[in-house]
């Protein structure tokens, strides 16, 4: 199922389905809002202490700031819509900080989906032309700059204006946006030539190759090595298409990702 067309809200539709073994994976912290249906089956999503909890049929991931461990029991089917952090504030009316490391059940799930569809092209969904280009100004100085001071300075607002901004659309502190857009950008090198080196840490703006290994660690989930094994593929794929989405305002669809 494709995205909407003219669609600039839907970045892209994801499937995951397990073969008898089952599938765990790790998602990469982001700044996004994902509606996740389960078909069939069960996936379980490790939560802050170390402990599981099932999804229920239909539910709506916010913003994250680190990554997390989710584990498909065998014969699972799930969907997920992604979609920029500020659709799902603006339907309900709060900032995006507000679901920043939760969970949603989307219990009316689909009157939730018809409004995003049906208000893709509408000023409502989309926010006033001014909002959409602060937005995307602050994440291309996030993308480029060394700091928040920085990135703040580039767009000429105060930081104090900048975190009002992330925290209202984004749903994340600009300080974690600006790691996660260096860590994809890391990502993005390494994946161009097949390994990720000292000299694309420094790159990226890594003070050294320890510096980027925290990093992953952290907001991946995985080891810079496992960028390109089968445990990198979440990461792979956020590298790939979520922040280039972004960048350009432009849907894609993310191939689907079996275990099989």
């Amino acid at each position: 199922m494709p995205p909407p067309s003219g669609s600039r809200t839907v970045l892209a539709f994801g499937m995951l389905a397990t073969d008898a073994t089952g599938a765990d994976f790790v998602m990469p912290a982001h700044a996004l809002c994902i509606v996740t249906g389960v078909l069939a089956g069960t996936i379980h999503i490790e939560n802050d202490r170390s402990s599981w909890q099932p999804l229920p049929p239909w539910s709506i991931q916010g913003p994250q700031m680190l990554a997390r461990r989710w584990r498909a029991d065998p014969g699972t089917r799930v969907v997920s819509i992604l979609l920029h952090a500020y659709v799902i504030a603006e339907r309900l009316g709060q900032p995006a900080r507000c679901f920043r490391d939760g969970w949603l059940p989307a219990g009316d799930h689909a009157g939730l989906l018809a409004a995003i569809g049906d208000g893709t092209n509408s000023s409502a969904t989309r926010g006033t032309q001014r909002d959409a280009r602060r937005r995307v100004r602050a994440m291309a100085a996030l993308a480029q700059a060394r700091s928040v001071p920085i990135a703040a300075t580039s767009l000429g607002i105060s930081e104090r204006a900048l975190q009002r901004l992330c925290d209202r659309d984004l749903g994340l502190p600009p300080v974690v946006l600006l790691r996660l857009m260096r860590m994809h950008r890391c990502a993005a090198q390494g994946l161009a030539h097949g390994r990720l080196t000292a000299d694309d840490a420094l790159a990226a703006g890594y003070g050294d190759q320890a510096h980027m290994a925290r990093d992953f660690r952290l907001l991946a989930g995985i080891r810079p090595r496992h960028l390109t094994t089968t445990d990198g593929w979440p990461m792979r794929e956020s590298a790939a298409r979520l922040v280039p989405a972004w960048e350009d305002g432009v849907s894609t669809k993310v191939s689907d990702s079996s275990k099989t």
